[in-house]
């Protein structure tokens, strides 16, 4: 085993090196876990005339320490959000847009989102939530620990 291996986070060495010291129960609580290699998330954002925040939005979603896929649904927006999501597109490679051509409400722009992801572990947000950088880690670990677990969700301060 290299250095590089035992020391990279969510390696299986790291895993275990940390649950020796701190126990199962505490890495569980503190969303201490192995990320498969192959591990990719969808993280699916409707948004409605939200042009003004997606800079802010779409930045504090790629800051989540995870590999992931931002699907971003614009719901029949009137402003120029769909002019900003086309481009912001272009200049992230994992990031994808969807847009309606009249607003269909949110349950449907979910839909869309969700069918678009081809990834096993799907988080859905809303376009005004403040995602803490390590709330979708400490959500994924608990899918990730548990074969039990289907689904998650939280409120407040998320």
């Amino acid at each position: 085993m290299d250095l590089d291996t035992q020391h990279r986070p969510y390696t299986s060495e790291w895993y275990l090196r940390l649950r020796n010291v701190l126990g199962e129960a505490a890495c569980r609580q503190l969303g201490i876990f192995v990320i498969p290699d192959n591990f990719l998330l969808s993280v699916v954002i409707p948004v409605y005339n939200e042009r003004a925040t997606l800079l802010k939005l779409v930045g504090r979603v790629r800051a989540v320490p995870l590999r992931k896929q931002i699907i971003l649904v614009d719901d029949g927006s009137r402003d120029r959000t769909g002019e900003v999501l086309d481009e912001l597109a272009r200049r992230h490679e994992r990031l994808r847009v969807i847009h309606h051509a009249a607003n269909q409400g949110k349950a449907v722009a979910l839909t869309s989102g969700t069918l678009m992801s081809a990834n096993d572990y799907l988080i859905c947000i809303d376009s005004d939530a403040l995602l803490d950088r390590y709330a979708a880690r400490w959500i994924m670990s608990q899918f990730l620990s548990s074969a039990q677990i289907g689904r998650a969700s939280c409120r407040e301060r998320v």
